[in-house]
C-alpha cells in the first residue's frame, strides 16, 4: 500500500467519471472514439472545468470519503454517510442526479438516529450506490477488517438504494479497491466476491431490515456474477481470463449487453462492476485502454469508468497517466487531500 495508490485511486476514478460524464448523452462508442481521436488522442485532453465537469458520482464519493475521515464507528458512521450524502446534493446543479437518488435523499433527516435506513425498493437496482463506494476500500483494505467493509459498503449503498443489486455493487466497488490496493491479482477478484457474498447475505439478515424483501432479490447479482466468470473462465479464481481472438468494441456491447438489465449498458450495479472488471482484466497497464473499455463504450460510461479507474489507479498509481488528464480536474486538491487523510487512516 502507497500513498500514490490512494491518491491515485480518488483521482482516476473522478478522471474517468468526468470523461464519461461529458459523453453521457452520446449512445455510440465509435463517435465516443472518433471525437477523442479528433481532439488528438485522450493523451493530449485536459480535463479541466467547465468543459469537463465531474459527475454526481465524484461528488458522491467525495461525500463517502468525507464520512469516513470523521474517524465515527458504528451507527455514528453510517449517520454520517446520510449526513455527507444530503449535503453533497447541494452540489448537484448540471450534474443530472438520477430520479431515485434524489428521491431517496430527499427523505433524510440529517442526525437523527438511524437516519440511514429506508424501506427496501424493488426498484432500486441502478448503479449510484456503486459509483460512490471504492474509497471504502482504502479505509478497509487490511484482510481483518473484511466485517467492517461488508458492513459499512452495505449500508452506505442501503441510505438511498435498498436492493440488492444496488448496493452489493457498492460491496463490489469497496471490495475490489482493498484487493487492488493490497495487490491481489485481479483474475482472483471476481471468485472472492463470490466466497464473500454468504458473509454479506448473513450480514443483511441479522440486521433484520426487510429480510425477506432482501433474501427474495439476492439471487439476481450472485447469479449476473456468476454468470460473467463463468465465460471468462475464472470462477476458480486461479486461471487466466479467456477472452475471443477477436474483442473489440461490438463483441464487447454484445457481452455487456446480455448482463445488462437496461437498454443503457452499466447501468445497474451488477453490470456496471461487471463492465469495470472486464476492463481491468484486458486492459491491463494501459490508461488509454482502461478509458476506452471502460468508459467510452457509450453506456453509463461515467459510472463503469469511474470504478475502473479507481481499482486502476490502486495498482498502477499515476506514472503512466498524462499529468493533464487528472492535474486540473474538479475538486482536484479536495480528492488528494482526502486520499492522503484515508490513506493516514487505513494503518
Amino acid at each position: 500500500m502507497s500513498l500514490e495508490a490512494f491518491q491515485a485511486s480518488f483521482l482516476l476514478a473522478s478522471s474517468a467519471d468526468t470523461l464519461g460524464f461529458h459523453y453521457q448523452k452520446e449512445n455510440s462508442s465509435a463517435k465516443i472514439l472518433g471525437d477523442v481521436e479528433s481532439l488528438g488522442g485522450l493523451s493530449t485532453i485536459t480535463i479541466e472545468p467547465p468543459k469537463w465537469k465531474a459527475s454526481e458520482g465524484t461528488v458522491l464519493h467525495i461525500a463517502s470519503a468525507l464520512a469516513l475521515s470523521t474517524t465515527k464507528t458504528g451507527d455514528t458512521l453510517l449517520n454520517e454517510f446520510a449526513v455527507q450524502y444530503l449535503a453533497g446534493m447541494d452540489a448537484m446543479d448540471d450534474r443530472i442526479p438520477g430520479t431515485m437518488l434524489l428521491d431517496w435523499t430527499g427523505k433524510i433527516r440529517p442526525r437523527e438516529i438511524y437516519s440511514y435506513r429506508i424501506p427496501y425498493d424493488n426498484l432500486a437496482k441502478d448503479n449510484s450506490a456503486a459509483i460512490r463506494a471504492m474509497c471504502i476500500g482504502l479505509v478497509y483494505c487490511k484482510p481483518n477488517y473484511l466485517s467492517k467493509l461488508i458492513g459499512v459498503a452495505i449500508e452506505s449503498g442501503r441510505i438511498t438504494h435498498h436492493h440488492p443489486s444496488a448496493y452489493l455493487g457498492a460491496l463490489t466497488a469497496a471490495l475490489f479497491t482493498s484487493y487492488a490496493v493490497r495487490g491481489i491479482e485481479p483474475r482472483e477478484w471476481g471468485a472472492r466476491l463470490v466466497a464473500v457474498l454468504p458473509r454479506a447475505l448473513e450480514y443483511v439478515v441479522g440486521t433484520g431490515h426487510s429480510v425477506d424483501e432482501n433474501l427474495e432479490a439476492w439471487s439476481e447479482f450472485e447469479g449476473k456474477w456468476k454468470e460473467y466468470l463463468k465465460v471468462r473462465q475464472i470462477a476458480d479464481g486461479e486461471s487466466k481470463p479467456k477472452f475471443p481472438t477477436k474483442y473489440g468494441v461490438r463483441e464487447r456491447i454484445n457481452l455487456f449487453q446480455k448482463f445488462s438489465g437496461s437498454r443503457i449498458i452499466g447501468a445497474h450495479g451488477y453490470d456496471a462492476t461487471i463492465i469495470a472488471y472486464d476492463a481491468i482484466l484486458s486492459s491491463e497497464s494501459s490508461w488509454d485502454e482502461i478509458c476506452k473499455n471502460a468508459v467510452f463504450h457509450g453506456g453509463a460510461g461515467n459510472a463503469t469508468g469511474s470504478l475502473a479507474g479507481a481499482w486502476w489507479g490502486a495498482i498502477y498509481g499515476l506514472s503512466q497517466v498524462p499529468k493533464n488528464n487528472y492535474e486540473k480536474l474538479e475538486y482536484h486538491d479536495c480528492l488528494v487531500g482526502l486520499g492522503s487523510k484515508l490513506y493516514e487512516l487505513s494503518w
